[in-house]
């Protein structure tokens, strides 16, 4: 087991789409959707709380979850391809 003060160790933070609103999180470095919400939007907004002024780190990371072959993984993938939201939101490749 590390201890939090070590190089090694992994800082956890999880919260709600709560979490989404008025706080920022310029201190983290990766954020993982597990919960998408429709509105692309919304998306972007989580995004913006870790991607702003006062980032230590010099690229973030995001990672969507997405279960094949659901109403979720069809409104993603049109939001990916006819809005573009994730690639401006986070430079796509």
């Amino acid at each position: 087991m590390l201890h939090r003060d070590e190089e090694q160790a992994l800082d956890m933070l999880l919260f709600s789409e709560v979490g989404c609103e008025g706080l920022d999180y310029q201190f983290c470095d990766c954020i993982v959707n597990y919960d998408l919400p429709w509105n692309p939007m919304r998306i972007e907004q989580r995004i913006g709380r870790i991607d702003r002024n006062g980032q230590k780190s010099e690229s973030v990371s995001i990672f969507n979850l997405i279960t094949p072959d659901t109403v979720d993984a069809d409104i993603y993938f049109r939001c990916l391809t006819r809005i573009g939201v994730f690639q401006r939101a986070i430079g796509g490749n």
